[in-house]
Order: structure tokens, then sequence, then C-alpha cells
């Protein structure tokens, strides 16, 4: 004879599952007798009105514990703001200073930039656009349009590039080294 290990599994369950059965039963039917009878307690206590107990309005009560902390909140509030120090132009000073300062400075190196034209392109719309070594972009104008000429194109893009400020010369800073676009 051979051990059939399913059959005995299934014995194993079954034994177990009454086993259960039989001793939770009685305490899962005791329960729901237990709920039953809150149940209607419940259902009872909710049906008698109490006599002599004025229903209570939580809105009442609400509105009077706003009323009772007020003054201490309004206290509470007037002490922080009395807390905060106040600011004289004497004391912003320095940051309003910093701030010019950097601002300046940023002129400053906008002024100074290279601005060689770094690439050009005609857009789809017939605009001619620089990008210059800054990363600035300038729309030159309209270069071209669908039935133009092509020595009107020339034109047009020598205007545009006339129209680029002129840049300073690397290594020279006087004014005659610098290209004339006239």
């Amino acid at each position: 004879m051979s051990f059939d290990g399913k059959a005995f599994g299934e014995e194993v369950v079954a034994a177990v599952r009454a086993l259960v059965d039989r001793d939770l039963g009685q305490i899962l039917d005791r329960l729901q007798r237990v709920e039953g009878r809150l149940d209607r307690i419940d259902q009872r206590i909710d049906a008698v009105a109490l006599r002599g107990v004025p229903a209570v309005d939580e809105s009442a009560i609400v509105a009077r514990v706003i009323d009772a902390v007020r003054p201490y909140v309004d206290v509470r509030v007037q002490e922080a703001f009395a807390e905060i120090p106040m600011l004289s132009a004497e004391a912003v000073r320095p940051l309003v200073e910093q701030e010019v300062c950097e601002a300046v400075e940023r002129l400053k190196r906008e002024k100074t930039a290279n601005r060689l034209v770094a690439s050009m392109v005609i857009n789809r719309s017939g605009m001619l656009i620089a990008q210059t070594d800054d990363g600035e972009y300038r729309n030159l104008g309209a270069v071209a349009e669908p039935q133009s000429e092509a020595h009107w194109f020339d034109e047009a893009i020598t205007l545009g590039v006339k129209a680029l400020p002129a840049p300073a010369m690397r290594g020279g800073s006087d004014a005659a080294s610098r290209p004339s676009h006239a």
C-alpha cells in the first residue's frame, strides 16, 4: 500500500475545518446574539427622548468657544507684531546697494560683449535671424519672399548685416582698427 499525500491532505483539512467550525461556531453564534441585543438597546435609546435635557447645539458651543478665545488671540497677534523689528532706510541700504551694483555689473558685461555674428539663418517666413557669440538672437528683417528677385535678396542680406552693431576687434581697442560698414 502506498502513501497518498493528496488524500491525506484532504482528510487533514476536513478534520481541521470540522474542529474550527465546532469551536468557532459556538463563539460566532454567541457574538451574533450579543450584537442583536446591542442593536435593540441602541434602537430603544434612540427612540426614547430624554426629558428635561435640552438638545445640544454644537454651533452655539463653537461660537462661545470662539468668543472666549478671541481676546487671547488678539493679544498674541499684537505681541507677535510688536516683536517684528522696524526697518529703516539705513537698515536696508546695504541690500539696495548690493542689488544696484550687481545690476550695473550685468549692464557692463552686456555692453562689453564681443557680439560677433556666430551664425545667420533665414527662417521659413523669410526673416534673416542672426545669432551673436553671446547667444543673443536678432531678427534683421525680411530678406526673401517667394516671388523675390535674386538681386533684391542679396541687397537685403547686405542691409541686414549692416544693421548689426560693429564688433570690437579681438586684441585691438582703438576705433581705427574697427571695420566700417559704409
